[in-house]
């Protein structure tokens, strides 16, 4: 969503009234693609902490996508964002059930007011989906801001669940190192009924396993070099889901749809064989040194 400019923009239309139901994002917090502000305490938590006194501060850097997995399929009836003042001007707001193909339900201005309040529920496209992204585009008077980042104290979202869908959590997606040539690759997985996983090591495809299947080991693999893996669960109901992972914990959407979550720019889980003293570090960004 880089590039947009102001005319291109649509304009943010109001809700004549306040949320009703449960609010979608209790206990969910976003990720960004921009870090926390240098000199500021706001983490990125504080976006969704149900208190309107806390706020989430970005370093100032342009665009920032927010990206909150739902942990089930919606349709959004309203998204409600308590803006900071003199801080993210041009934005929209997103919805996907994948890391790849969203579809732009809403956006617009602020008005760079202190805690301006824009209830979004009058929507361009059907909000359906799992994952909610927010784009903040620009912030106001970014040459003479003096550094302020991207700022939101609260973000709500409200909406009925989709029980058509399955849903289901691949965790613990995690490789090290099991000799100079080999990397161990473990998982587990909870929800709706598979019939099994695809493994990948970049775009190859390394074995189809059954549905109990909760570890591999790939061999034959050259020192020195890096990897980077992917898993594919498939639902009996039909369709893939693809979970790239370069964290520790990764949930699948609905069939057919391809998948990236917390940060869905990123590949997939990297480990790295070089000769160096045996190191395991399965996690985030799993990477493995070996001797």
């Amino acid at each position: 969503m880089t590039g947009l400019s102001r005319r291109h923009m649509m304009e943010v239309t109001p809700s004549s009234s306040g949320p009703s139901g449960q609010n979608l994002l209790v206990g969910k917090v976003f990720t960004s693609t921009i870090g926390g502000h240098p000199s500021e305490t706001g983490p990125i938590i504080n976006a969704t902490d149900q208190d309107t006194t806390t706020r989430w501060i970005s370093a100032a850097s342009n665009p920032a996508l927010l990206t909150a997995d739902l942990q089930g399929v919606y349709t959004l009836t309203q998204v409600r964002i308590i803006w900071a003042a003199d801080t993210v001007n041009n934005h929209t707001i997103s919805i996907f059930a994948d890391g790849s193909t969203y579809t732009q339900i809403a956006g617009g201005e602020t008005d760079g007011s202190q805690k301006q309040v824009i209830d979004y529920a009058s929507f361009d496209s059907t909000p359906h989906g799992r994952y909610l992204r927010i784009t903040c585009i620009d912030r106001h008077d970014e040459a003479t801001s003096g550094g302020w980042g991207n700022s939101i104290w609260e973000v709500e979202a409200y909406g009925t669940i989709d029980n058509s869908v399955p849903v289901g959590t691949i965790s613990d997606f995690n490789a090290i190192t099991t000799s100079a040539t080999s990397v161990g690759l473990s998982w587990a997985y909870s929800g709706a009924a598979i019939t099994g996983f695809t493994l990948k090591r970049g775009t190859t495809t390394l074995a189809t396993l059954a549905a109990n299947t909760t570890s591999y080991s790939d061999t034959g693999l050259t020192a020195g070099s890096s990897y980077s893996y992917s898993i594919t669960a498939s639902y009996q109901a039909g369709g893939n889901t693809n979970t790239p992972s370069d964290t520790p914990s990764h949930s699948l959407t609905e069939p057919r749809l391809f998948l990236s979550l917390a940060r869905p720019a990123c590949p997939g889980i990297i480990c790295s064989l070089a000769e160096s003293d045996p190191v395991s570090k399965p996690g985030s960004a799993a990477r493995g040194m070996v001797a």
